[in-house]
């Protein structure tokens, strides 16, 4: 018995060593690639990932641990006006793959090759989509949202998609609307039709299908600045067509 309670406290003790030393090596790393930073904090937070606050210390969420050093130079890299081609994708791929599980699992990783998750550089898709959901339906369903690949064609714009998933499924959002010129309106009105195809079911008749039913399109026409919001998307197509 007392070798067995040995063997756990050693290996309590060698597995806080290592996380130790991984949290020294990510603080070394950091201040090697240019940052001005005083400590390192590890925080369980979904909704803040990587940030630098006014204290100067360095937040990180807990899945950075898992980081080879590669991801986390990039990371770093961001933070300065030295980052390199590819920084940014090398970040957001580990952060995909990293936090699908904590939202829905068996999305297929096809689904997840022009994604960058949730989190943007001046929206978090999943704030806003939390904020929806509580507000308008009351329930908060297993719903994985994250930012894709910015992508226009010449004769429209698709702004964002759905795909159900099991009891669930995964929303998609234009990366195009990432931006501090895009209202915040804007892209709720976008999140708020995506997620309405989770809530208004697709009808069919014979080989027909209609996405956009009378039932959902009244629950559409129910969101403020709707009608301001398609406006915007036409004069940004008009303008960037």
């Amino acid at each position: 018995m007392r070798n067995e309670k040995r063997k756990k406290t050693y290996k309590r003790d060698a597995e806080k060593s290592t996380l130790m030393s991984k949290e020294e090596k990510i603080l070394s790393m950091a201040k090697q690639e240019g940052l001005n930073i005083k400590k390192l904090v590890i925080h369980n937070n979904l909704d803040s990932l990587a940030t630098i606050d006014s204290r100067k210390n360095l937040r990180l969420q807990e899945i950075f641990l898992k980081a080879d050093d590669e991801v986390l130079k990039a990371l770093f890299r961001t933070f300065t006006h030295h980052s390199e081609k590819g920084d940014a994708g090398k970040v957001n791929t580990f952060i995909v793959m990293n936090r699908v599980g904590r939202n829905i699992k068996g999305i297929p990783k096809t689904l997840l090759r022009d994604c960058y998750g949730p989190e943007g550089k001046h929206y978090n898709l999943k704030s806003i989509l939390n904020k929806i959901m509580r507000k308008y339906t009351g329930q908060i369903p297993d719903i994985y949202i994250t930012w894709r690949k910015a992508s226009s064609g010449k004769k429209y714009i698709t702004w964002g998609t759905y795909r159900e998933i099991g009891k669930g499924g995964i929303i998609k959002i234009n990366k195009i609307l990432d931006r501090s010129s895009v209202p915040r309106y804007v892209v709720e009105s976008v999140v708020y039709h995506e997620l309405l195809h989770f809530i208004v079911p697709t009808e069919t008749r014979g080989d027909e299908y209609n996405m956009h039913t009378r039932k959902f399109k009244n629950l559409l026409a129910k969101f403020p600045h709707m009608e301001k919001a398609d406006i915007w998307k036409k004069n940004y197509f008009f303008h960037h067509s």
